[in-house]
């Protein structure tokens, strides 16, 4: 990670993979500004708070010039292919575990257990 990268984010890129995408981890909470301004793609970006709860969600489109920030200070933003989000029912107030963290007994998934 340096800033040269943190800067460029997605831009360039010719495509992203199902299921890739670019995670910025921020040391103290802020509100970046992102801009589509070189990224030919729509994106979906996710942003999260220090706690972990996705707070607000953006469809980015290609070569957007307007800059798009939080609402409020976040920790992490998470770039990938648009539409994703809504794709796999994920909305604002879902938890987010990012790579490294130890995730809670909630994102465990349950199984019903048969009767016998």
């Amino acid at each position: 990670d340096t800033p040269e990268l943190r800067r460029r984010g997605l831009a360039d890129r010719r495509e992203l993979l199902p299921g890739h995408g670019m995670l910025f981890v921020f040391e103290t909470p802020e509100k970046p500004a992102l801009v589509m301004e070189n990224t030919n793609m729509t994106l979906s970006v996710a942003f999260i708070s220090d706690q972990g709860i996705i707070e607000q969600i953006e469809e980015l489109v290609p070569y957007d010039l307007r800059k798009v920030s939080p609402k409020v200070p976040v920790s992490y933003v998470l770039g990938v292919r648009g539409g994703f989000f809504a794709d796999h029912g994920i909305s604002p107030g879902a938890a987010f575990h990012p790579p490294g963290s130890i995730a809670g007994p909630a994102s465990v998934p349950v199984t019903p257990q048969e009767e016998e």
